[in-house]
């Protein structure tokens, strides 16, 4: 608004001058046309010295908020990393006192009903150590065991971003199949000592359940090595 204003007056300034010296030329009066020019000068001059004074102060203004921009910009990175480790630092204590301790459970009940209930039952069962009715009832304490495993939900800890989420999904999904496919090869273990008969073709099927158990229960710990992983923490053994 400043700078318009002195910029009209200067041309005004040179207007009214020029008018009024090459008036005085015509006339003769050379010492006043003189003056008129000498004093449209004078007037050009400070209206441009007073212009460009204040777009000088405001280029230079401008410039003065470029550069403190660029220090926050400077700045602001370096804030930025170290909140965002806070926050992964705070997501991996969470999850290790709340979503860990849960997996961890998960994994011993489907371990260890295996490997002292079913593995012992079976070598039992071919050696002839035991009886059918024994074993039938071996297979339903597995059975309840695995029960709560076949829909699990795992709540996911405050901050944690949505691929974590996804993979928490996963792990959910994952590890319920794998209790599921279990369950139903102890089913058919237990109709098959319930009868005293198992077919080549029930054994198959049973063998087949149990792979498949298998390789949901090894989808399932490579999405919460993923998780583990990107939080930072070391994997467990």
């Amino acid at each position: 608004m400043k700078e318009n204003i002195f910029g009209s007056l200067a041309v005004i300034s040179v207007v009214i001058g020029g008018y009024m010296f090459f008036s005085c030329l015509f006339k003769k009066q050379f010492k006043k046309g003189i003056k008129w020019a000498l004093g449209g000068f004078i007037a050009l001059f400070i209206c441009v010295m007073f212009g460009f004074d204040g777009e000088t102060a405001k280029e230079e203004s401008k410039e003065e908020t470029v550069k403190q921009e660029t220090v926050k910009e400077e700045i602001d990175p370096k804030k930025k990393e170290e909140e965002e480790k806070a926050k992964i630092e705070q997501v991996k204590q969470a999850y290790q006192s709340e979503i860990r301790p849960e997996i961890d459970n998960h994994i011993k009940v489907y371990d260890d009903n295996w490997n002292n209930i079913w593995k012992p039952t079976m070598d039992a069962i071919a050696n002839g150590s035991t009886d059918y009715y024994t074993a039938y009832n071996n297979m339903q304490v597995i059975k309840d065991n695995y029960q709560g495993g076949r829909n699990l939900i795992v709540d996911p800890v405050e901050g944690m971003d949505k691929a974590d989420k996804d993979l928490l999904k996963t792990y959910e999904s994952k590890m319920g199949e794998a209790f599921t496919f279990r369950v139903m090869a102890v089913e058919m273990a237990q109709d098959g000592f319930n009868t005293g008969e198992m077919s080549p073709e029930d054994v198959n099927q049973m063998q087949l359940y149990i792979q498949m158990a298998d390789s949901s229960m090894l989808e399932a710990v490579v999405a919460i090595t993923t998780i583990e992983v990107s939080l930072g923490i070391e994997t467990q053994e």
